[in-house]
């Protein structure tokens, strides 16, 4: 598996969906998608539209590289769903990209320590603190979800903190980047980390992360 390559990143953890073509970590063509609740129905639209931007065609595309979570239950669902459909129909392998740690690896962040936030409805956000060198990222601790005062106190004096859920933190932080999720280029940084270090095809075991358990409960035995 190469990252050399046009290759398709997805990623619908955060309220603004993103598409992208990249290779070998380069954006080739993105597109964006703002409507939340639509997701399902305007991914393949946004698919071909990347291709298009990108110049790439499908037949070329190598792989697909889609973001795991964690954020919104039905989005990561929806995402996952579709680059497996999409893996399985076309041959290719398939990579799951972790949402917080592709949040913390926008290239506008300085290095050091810094929070990545998405919100996590139910009174919570979904956090994890990623460091980032010479503009690599890497986590440094599981993302989790917590309460917005958790979230205040562990940002706290940090480099940067980035996501949907910074309003709920760190004012003095150095840097505020409000992105509600992953963009298309933390998303080809993290794509060809991954690769690098021997990512193999996930196209039967990927599974979404949620951090936490879903809303919907099974009925109690009689």
């Amino acid at each position: 598996m190469s990252a050399v390559g046009p290759w398709l990143v997805i990623d619908t953890a955060a309220p603004v969906a993103v598409v992208a073509v990249v290779n070998d970590g380069v954006v080739l063509g993105e597109h964006l998608l703002s409507e939340t609740k639509r997701h399902a129905e305007s991914l393949i639209g946004a698919l071909d539209r990347a291709l298009l931007l990108a110049g790439v065609a499908l037949d070329d595309v190598e792989g697909v590289g889609v973001g795991r979570g964690p954020g919104s239950f039905i989005g990561v669902r929806t995402g996952i769903a579709t680059a497996k459909g999409l893996a399985l129909a076309r041959g290719m392998p398939l990579v799951g990209l972790p949402s917080l740690l592709a949040l913390g690896a926008s290239p506008e962040l300085p290095d050091g320590i810094g929070l990545a936030v998405i919100d996590a409805k139910r009174g919570e956000v979904y956090a994890q603190l990623i460091e980032r060198v010479a503009g690599a990222a890497r986590a440094l601790e599981p993302p989790a979800a917590i309460s917005p005062a958790d979230a205040v106190a562990r940002a706290a004096g940090r480099a940067f903190i980035v996501g949907s859920g910074l309003d709920v933190a760190a004012p003095e932080a150095r840097v505020r980047l409000p992105r509600p999720g992953p963009s298309a280029a933390g998303l080809a940084r993290v794509l060809a980390d991954r690769i690098a270090d021997g990512a193999r095809d996930e196209t039967d075991a990927l599974v979404p992360d949620y951090c936490r358990a879903p809303d919907a409960k099974l009925p109690a035995p009689r």
